[in-house]
C-alpha cells in the first residue's frame, strides 16, 4: 500500500523531471560515481593518508593519526552515502519539511514534540576533548566532500532540488539519537495500550506479552519472575474512550515512522560468542547479524581504519565516526536489541481549577512550554508549534475528561539526558583486551544493547549495555504510569556491574536473540515481558551444540538456518485445522514439513498463511483500530487463552486457502522489497533506478535467517531481515573478520555493485576484511592518496 507521503512528494517532483528530461542527463544521474583515485588534496590533513579499495569497493584507511583517519572516513561516507546521511539528520531534528515540503509537516511536528535533539545537545557539552576532536575531524571530512570537485551529488538531491547544509559534530550525535528512539519500541507500547482499550481490562490479561515460564534466557539460568511491587497504571483509571484517543493521537505519523525505520538498528537480531574450547581454531569466535530495515541504499558501510596502535574493521554507519560492530587486532564484538524499557508513558491529570498545572501526590506542578519553528519548502513563513512539557517530559497528546479537566500523555526517556555512547564506541574501537573493552562499554548509555565480546587472549562473554532506570515503582510498566501516583519518577540508574552479564561461562558459549536476559531481579528492572520469545535463541543453541567444535563455515550455516521452532511447535495444530475443513492435501503437506522457510516449500505458505489469517480474524472480532493483534500475542492465541481462540482454527484455514494458490512455493509468495523513499515517483522511480525488483526471500518468522513479513498475506512483503552478517574468529589468522551486506557500498541507486552483493548476501557468502596491510595489498583493486594542502611559497 502506498503511503500518503509518496503521493504528496510525487506531485511536485514531476516539475523536476521536466527539467531533467530536457537536460538529457538521466543517464548521468543513473550511473555510479567513479572511485576517487590518484592524489587528492584535503584541507585539514596533517600527513598523507592512503586508502586501498578492494574489488567490492570496501576502503581501508591507513593514516598516521586518528584525526586524519576520521577526516578521511567522513569524506568517504559522504562520497558514497550522502543521501541517507541527510535523511537521518533531518529526521532526528524534525526538519524533513524543509526538503520534502508539506507532505512532511506532520512528521516534523511529531519529531519536534518528542525532541530527539535534547540529549544530544547535553552530550556535546559534556564530551571530552579527544572525542570532540574526532567528531570535528569527521565533520570536516564530510564538508570537504560536500564541496569537493571529485565528489558527485546523489541523484536524490538533483530530483528534490535540495542543497545540503554543512555537516557538524552535532549531526553525528543526532544519528545516535534516532537509533535510540526506534530501539525504544514506542509504537509497540502504544499498540498494547490500544489493545487494552479495545478489549477491556479483564480480557487484556490474556493478550498482554508474557515470557514463557521456564523459557530459555541469555544466562541460561532458572527461576521465577521476581516481584518488585505492583504498578498502578493510569490506563486502568481513565474513563471509557479517553485512553484510546490519547494513544491514537500520540501515534507517529506514517512518514515519521518510515524515516525512523530506515535509520534504525532495532526489531530483532542474533549474536553469539563461543569460547576457544568450542571452536576449531582454539580461540573465541563472535557471530552477529542485526535484523532491521533492508531498504535501498543499505544501512551499513564496510570499512577498515588503520592508525598506529589501532587496526579495526567492520560495519560503519555513515554519519558516525568509527566502527559500530566488528573487530580490531585484539577484540571482536556484536550487538542485539536488549528490549530495555528505557522510557515511560506518564498520564498527567490537569488540575481541576488550573489548566496550566498537573496533579501530583502532594499538590500540583506547573506545565512548561517550548516553542518551535518549522520551515516548509514552498512557504515564506515558518509554521509555529507550541509544545507543552511536564516534569516527566514532552506532552504527546491530550484529551478532555467527562466532568471537566483533561488528561495529558507525557514521554519520559533516557535519551533526553546526556549520553556518553559516542565516547564508548570510539574507546571500544581502541580496546586492547576484553578488560579495556568492558571499561569502554560501561559508558554505552543509549541505545541499549546486548553485547557479546571476545579477545585474542581467550576471554569471552556477554554484558548488557545501556542505562537502566531505577523507578520509584520498582518495575517498568507496559501501560502508562499515573502521574499523580509518582511511581514513574526515576531515582538513578542500575550500576553497570549489576547489569546482566557473564564472562567465560563454563558451558562455553553465550547466545543473544532479543530474548530475556535472566530470571534474576535485575531482569525485572529491564522489561515488563516485552522481550522476543526464545525461538531463534533455541535454534542457534541447537546449532552450536550439534558440533563439538565450530568453524567459520559451520557458524555461517547457523546464520542461514531457515527452520522456525515456532512453526515446528504449532505445526500439528495447523495441519489439523486444514484437515478439519476437509483439506487433506494441504494437511499432508504440513505433516511432512520440517518447519523451514525453504524457497521451494509448498507447506510454508500454508502454515504462515494460516497464522496471518488467524491474526486478521481475531483482530476483526476484537475490532482493533490497527486491524491486527500484535505478533507477540501469537503464542498466547495459539494456546487458546484468548477469547474466540478455539473457534478460529477452521475459519483461518478457510481464509488461508483463499489466499494461497494451489502449489504455491514460499519463494513465490514471500518476497523481499528493498524500498527507496522516491521509488513511487512517476517515471523517475524507474528511470533513475530508485525502484528495485522484488526478490524471493527464504526464512520466516522466528528462524535464525529471519524473514518478518508485514500486513496480511500471502503474498507477504518483506522489508526487514539481516542487515549485515559477521563471523569473527579470533584465532583464524588475518582473514578472521568476515562480513556481508544486503546491498552495495555505494548509495547511488544504479550502483553496479548492488546485484552481486545482494546475491552473495542471499547465499550467505562472507567477505574477508584484513587487519594487516600486507594481507590487504594483494587484494587491492584501486588506490587513493589523500595529502595535506600545501601553501605555495611567496
Amino acid at each position: 500500500m502506498k503511503s500518503s507521503r509518496r503521493v504528496a512528494v510525487a506531485l511536485w517532483l514531476l516539475v523536476a523531471f521536466g527539467a531533467l528530461a530536457l537536460a538529457g542527463g538521466s543517464w548521468w544521474l543513473r550511473s555510479d560515481p567513479t572511485l576517487p583515485q590518484g592524489e587528492i588534496s584535503l584541507e585539514g590533513l596533517t600527513r598523507p593518508v592512503e586508502v586501498l579499495w578492494d574489488e567490492r569497493e570496501i576502503p581501508h584507511i591507513y593514516a598516521s593519526t586518528e584525526a586524519d583517519a576520521y577526516l578521511v572516513q567522513g569524506y568517504l561516507h559522504a562520497f558514497h552515502r550522502l543521501w541517507p546521511m541527510e535523511l537521518r539528520r533531518r529526521a532526528a531534528a524534525g526538519r524533513l519539511a524543509e526538503m520534502l515540503g508539506e507532505a512532511a509537516l506532520d512528521a516534523d511536528r511529531f519529531l519536534r514534540t518528542v525532541d530527539l535533539t535534547r540529549g544530544r545537545r547535553a552530550s556535546w557539552a559534556a564530551m571530552p576533548d579527544r572525542e570532540r576532536r574526532v567528531l570535528e575531524a569527521y565533520a570536516q571530512g564530510v564538508n570537504l566532500a560536500l564541496n569537493g570537485r571529485h565528489v558527485r551529488r546523489p541523484p536524490e538531491f538533483m530530483v528534490l532540488r535540495h542543497d545540503p547544509e554543512p555537516w557538524t559534530p552535532y549531526h553525528s550525535l543526532l544519528t545516535e539519537s534516532i537509533m535510540a528512539w526506534d530501539l525504544a519500541g514506542f509504537q509497540e507500547s502504544l499498540d498494547w495500550w490500544i489493545l487494552k482499550e479495545a478489549v477491556g481490562e479483564e480480557a487484556f490479561a490474556a493478550f498482554r506479552p508474557q515470557y514463557p515460564e521456564g523459557g530459555l534466557t541469555i544466562l541460561e539460568d532458572e527461576g521465577e519472575v521476581p516481584l518488585l511491587g505492583s504498578v498502578t497504571s493510569a490506563a486502568f483509571l481513565l474513563p471509557q474512550g479517553v485512553g484510546m484517543q490519547l494513544a491514537l493521537d500520540a501515534s507517529p505519523p506514517a512518514l515519521a515512522r518510515e524515516m525512523v525505520e530506515r535509520s534504525s538498528i532495532t526489531r530483532a537480531s542474533n549474536s553469539w560468542v563461543l569460547g576457544g574450547e568450542r571452536t576449531e581454531s582454539g580461540k573465541p569466535l563472535v557471530a552477529n547479524d542485526m535484523h532491521l530495515s533492508l531498504d535501498s541504499p543499505t544501512l551499513w558501510y564496510l570499512m577498515g581504519i588503520h592508525v598506529p596502535g589501532m587496526d579495526v574493521v567492520g560495519m560503519t554507519l555513515p554519519g558516525v565516526p568509527g566502527v559500530v560492530v566488528g573487530r580490531n587486532a585484539a577484540v571482536a564484538w556484536g550487538f542485539t536489541n536488549a528490549y530495555l524499557a528505557d522510557f515511560d508513558l506518564v498520564m498527567e491529570t490537569l488540575a481541576p481549577d488550573d489548566s496550566t498545572r498537573v496533579v501530583r501526590s502532594e499538590g500540583t506542578e506547573p506545565l512548561g512550554t517550548r516553542r518551535e519553528e518549522i520551515w516548509v519548502k514552498g512557504r515564506d513563513e515558518p509554521v509555529e508549534l507550541l509544545v507543552l512539557e511536564s516534569e516527566a517530559g514532552p506532552i504527546l497528546s491530550r484529551a478532555p475528561v467527562p466532568g471537566g479537566g483533561g488528561a495529558l500523555l507525557a514521554f519520559q526517556w533516557v535519551s533526553h539526558r546526556a549520553s556518553t555512547t559516542m565516547e564508548a564506541l570510539l574507546a571500544m574501537n581502541r580496546a586492547r583486551d576484553a578488560g579495556e573493552f568492558l571499561e569502554a562499554l560501561a559508558r554505552f548509555s543509549a541505545p541499549h544493547q546486548n553485547t557479546v565480546f571476545a579477545d585474542t587472549a581467550g576471554t569471552f562473554g556477554y554484558w548488557m549495555a545501556g542505562s537502566v532506570p531505577l523507578r520509584r515503582a520498582g518495575a517498568p510498566s507496559l501501560l502508562p504510569f499515573a502521574g499523580g501516583k509518582e511511581g514513574w519518577r526515576w531515582e538513578g540508574f542500575l550500576s553497570f556491574q549489576d547489569h546482566p552479564h557473564e564472562v567465560n561461562p563454563t558451558r562455553g558459549y553465550v547466545v543473544t536473540a532479543n530474548h530475556r536476559q535472566s530470571w534474576n531481579e535485575s531482569s525485572a528492572l529491564i522489561s515488563d515481558s516485552r522481550w522476543e520469545k526464545p525461538w531463534r535463541a533455541m535454534a542457534i543453541r541447537d546449532g552450536i551444540l550439534s558440533r563439538q567444535r565450530q568453524s567459520v563455515e559451520s557458524t555461517r550455516l547457523i546464520q542461514m538456518e531457515v527452520r522456525s521452532p515456532f512453526a515446528q511447535l504449532h505445526l500439528t495444530r495447523v495441519a489439523q485445522a486444514y484437515r478439519g475443513e476437509g483439506m487433506e492435501t494441504e494437511a499432508r503437506l504440513l505433516d511432512g514439513w520440517d518447519g523451514g522457510g525453504h524457497l521451494d516449500s509448498e507447506a510454508a505458505p500454508l502454515f504462515w498463511g494460516w497464522v496471518s489469517a488467524y491474526q486478521d480474524e481475531l483482530g476483526a472480532r476484537l475490532k482493533l483500530p490497527q486491524g491486527r493483534l500484535p505478533l507477540a500475542s501469537l503464542d498466547r492465541m495459539l494456546e487458546e487463552e484468548a477469547p474466540f481462540a478455539g473457534e478460529l482454527d477452521g475459519i483461518a484455514a478457510e481464509a488461508a486457502r483463499g489466499r494461497v494458490s494451489p502449489g504455491a512455493k514460499w519463494g513465490e509468495v514471500n518476497q523481499l522489497h528493498r524500498e527507496h523513499l522516491l521509488e513511487d515517483v512517476p517515471v523517475l522511480g524507474s528511470l533513475l533506478a530508485f525502484r528495485t525488483s522484488p526478490l524471493p526471500r527464504e526464512g520466516s518468522l522466528h528462524s535464525p535467517n529471519v524473514s518478518p513479513y508485514s500486513g496480511g498475506g500471502p503474498p507477504f512483503r518483506v522489508r526487514h531481515g539481516p542487515s549485515q552478517r559477521a563471523v569473527m574468529d579470533l584465532g583464524g589468522g588475518d582473514h578472521a573478520g568476515r562480513f556481508s551486506l544486503p546491498g552495495e557500498q555505494s548509495g547511488f541507486p544504479a550502483s553496479a555493485q548492488g546485484g552481486p552483493q545482494v546475491q552473495a548476501w542471499r547465499e550467505g557468502t562472507l567477505w574477508p576484511l584484513p587487519l594487516d596491510r600486507a594481507t590487504m595489498e594483494p587484494r587491492t583493486y584501486l588506490r587513493t592518496r589523500f595529502v595535506p594542502v600545501t601553501t605555495p611559497n611567496p
